[in-house]
């Protein structure tokens, strides 16, 4: 399957996804590179600042924190038709968490430039990108702080 066909169909069934147009997937995967990642690799480690986010197509994410000498801390587990590493892409800052394939995996990565590019060549596209980025962000916001007064 090519990476468009694997795009289009995870925008088909993602509410975050269902907004953009054929022709908009087809641009956006112009700037996405597919990656397979074997079960147990890193997509990448707590403090990198290499930014990109992932799309994933196939297989599981577990997102933990493993700061050296400290017991690891899964927190949450992604699976196919979200993304992940939207954070530093947006802020710049170094990785807050690990991410780890959990079986193999296939992802498809934009990096900050592309994203970048992306807003400044085609902004119809780039605000409905960063829309989306929003609404997840937002989603993982409200469940974060209703987790937060569970236990509290």
């Amino acid at each position: 399957m090519e990476l468009f066909d694997e795009i289009q169909e995870m925008f088909k069934y993602a509410s975050w996804g269902k907004d953009f147009t054929q022709e908009e997937i087809k641009r956006l995967c112009e700037f996405l590179t597919r990656r397979e990642v074997a079960a147990g690799e890193k997509v990448f480690s707590l403090g990198e600042k290499d930014f990109y986010l992932s799309y994933i197509i196939q297989g599981k994410v577990v997102i933990k924190k493993d700061y050296e000498g400290e017991e690891e801390k899964i927190i949450v587990t992604f699976s196919p038709n979200t993304f992940f590493g939207e954070i530093s892409l947006v802020d710049g800052l170094p990785r807050s968490a690990s991410a780890v394939a959990k079986g193999d995996t296939v992802i498809a990565c934009l990096p900050k430039q592309a994203y970048e590019d992306i807003l400044a060549q085609d902004p119809v596209l780039g605000v409905k990108l960063q829309t989306s980025i929003m609404k997840v962000l937002a989603k993982r916001l409200r469940f974060t702080t209703l987790e937060y007064i569970r236990r509290q």
